[in-house]
């Protein structure tokens, strides 16, 4: 999912049972951030872990990419 301001673009993935590290890798080797990279606007990169057992928001991590 990708969420657009006037000044950065945040794009997310959501894990489940997993780590919020892994779906900022999976982000980065599978560039999904390449068809944002012409806009001037800074990329931010959201992991979040989803915990079906205890349904709540476990583990989240952000990476700002470098240009």
């Amino acid at each position: 999912m990708a969420v657009f301001f006037d000044d950065k673009i945040y794009i997310i993935e959501l894990k489940c049972n997993q780590d919020a590290n892994k779906a900022i890798r999976q982000m980065v080797e599978k560039r999904y951030a390449d068809r944002y990279k012409e806009d001037e606007k800074r990329i931010i990169l959201i992991g979040i872990n989803f915990d079906t057992n205890k349904r709540a928001v476990t583990d989240w991590k952000k990476q700002r990419l470098d240009r």
